[in-house]
């Protein structure tokens, strides 16, 4: 009975000890599932820049022939009811006080284009394309800048970029430092 006992106790202890490894490794995973899903966004809004007429010159999203979220409907801000393979694998973060879920943010869809194209401008190829807002920390608020975020997004150069950080994520300023002249 003894020996029974020792052998459950070791086993429980080893489990307990590799479990937070386990945890970690498919976290792991999700994140680098979501950094797929969003290089494959990236190409496809490269291909659809081919398609119309090849990179223009940094500016307006139509300059620049971007899809706008209406004519790229599968990346719209909010997606909640698109394609399961568009779900962020890092699951749903529905920290945030709004009803929608997010799965990838399209940086590209602002109702004020002026704001967009200030921000190209300042940005350039650092600009961030897409983000996936659901890898964050679970139970941190979304939005909110004075928490630390874990953040995954693609620059418009196609640069991964990974931050565990505090700041707006909304802000291109969040993902990397505009062009200095």
């Amino acid at each position: 009975m003894v020996e029974l006992l020792t052998v459950i106790a070791i086993i429980s202890i080893t489990a307990a000890l590799s479990f937070p490894a386990l945890v970690a490794a498919k976290r792991r995973g999700q994140v680098e599932a979501s950094v797929g899903i969003l290089r494959q966004l990236h190409l496809g809004v490269k291909l659809y820049q081919e398609n119309n007429g090849g990179e223009g010159p940094f500016g307006s999203p139509a300059d620049m022939n971007l899809p706008t979220a209406d004519v790229f409907g599968s990346v719209e801000l909010y997606s909640p009811t698109h394609s399961s393979k568009l779900d962020s694998p890092c699951g749903r973060n529905q920290s945030w006080a709004q009803n929608d879920i997010i799965y990838f943010n399209y940086i590209y869809y602002f109702n004020d284009t002026t704001s967009v194209i200030k921000h190209i401008n300042r940005f350039e190829d650092n600009l961030i394309m897409f983000y996936d807002p659901n890898c964050d920390v679970p139970g941190v608020p979304i939005y909110n800048p004075t928490f630390r975020h874990h953040m995954i997004g693609i620059l418009y150069s196609g640069q991964v970029v990974r931050h565990f950080k505090a700041g707006d994520i909304r802000e291109p300023e969040y993902w990397s430092q505009p062009l200095t002249n």
